[in-house]
């Protein structure tokens, strides 16, 4: 597995990734997309977030253990930014929470989407950072809201449009 540290701006991003993805997976780039979508949405204040780049069958476990779904899923999100961060130290960082991302389901949409590996990687870190910040796809509305944050996020039209 490579990590990347936390980096120095005001949202630490640990990117993690699983040894058979290491050379594929731009975790710069991870971590930048992850602290756009945090700007975009104007949370002041220095916050951390924590991302894995695994496989399906890690994703499927945590679908199954967190969700009740017994499934692999591109990407889930754990958020950590409760009530109970109300009483969490002014100066210090807010813990965000993490996100995973299954790497075979990114290559196999993207592929499916026509645009780049790294594209739908990015994509995938930014909805789960908007799902980490309280947005929500389950209903038209908040899929459209969610697809646009995102679009305006990652810089560039994504194929298709906001789905189920």
């Amino acid at each position: 597995m490579q990590t990347h540290p936390a980096g120095a701006s005001a949202v630490n991003v640990d990117v993690q990734v699983d040894e058979p993805f290491v050379p594929v997976v731009d975790t710069l780039a991870v971590e930048a997309a992850a602290q756009r979508a945090v700007a975009a949405i104007s949370r002041p204040g220095a916050a951390e977030i924590s991302v894995l780049i695994t496989d399906d069958e890690s994703l499927r476990e945590l679908n199954r253990t967190y969700r009740g779904q017994d499934k692999a899923t591109d990407v889930l999100s754990f958020g950590q930014d409760g009530p109970e961060m109300a009483s969490w130290p002014q100066d210090a960082p807010r813990m965000l929470g993490d996100v995973v991302v299954s790497y075979p389901r990114v290559v196999e949409q993207a592929q499916k989407a026509g645009w780049a590996a790294e594209d739908e990687l990015l994509w995938l870190v930014i909805h789960g950072v908007l799902h980490l910040l309280g947005y929500d796809d389950e209903d038209e509305d908040g899929r459209a809201e969610m697809w646009t944050l995102g679009e305006m996020i990652l810089g560039k039209p994504a194929p298709g449009g906001p789905v189920e």
